[in-house]
């Protein structure tokens, strides 16, 4: 999904991702609030975006099991709120050194 979005948040022809946004190259973040997203996360789900620093999957449909996250040494704020996992956060997540925002 491509939108119109502003130059701050854009790539080189004015356009950013929806639901993506790029601050800087060490700050990245994903924001998948309300987007009635359902089911289950893969498992790899995250395993390539070892520079992400910001997830919000607020408000969908997601179910157990939860995804690996542990790639994710640069996430520092994450949120699974408002969905349908059960049970527990996997033991690897006390493991993220910059995590902060759970």
């Amino acid at each position: 999904m491509w939108a119109k979005g502003p130059q701050k948040n854009s790539d080189q022809k004015g356009f950013c991702r929806k639901g993506a946004t790029k601050n800087s190259l060490s700050s990245i973040s994903r924001n998948m609030s309300g987007f009635n997203l359902e089911g289950v996360l893969p498992n790899d789900a995250f395993s390539k975006l070892t520079s992400l620093r910001s997830l919000d999957f607020f408000y969908n449909q997601l179910r157990s099991p939860f995804p690996s996250l542990d790639n994710l040494k640069n996430l520092h704020d994450l949120n699974f709120s408002q969905n349908f996992f059960t049970g527990s956060f996997p033991e690897t997540i006390f493991n993220l050194p910059n995590l902060v925002d759970l």
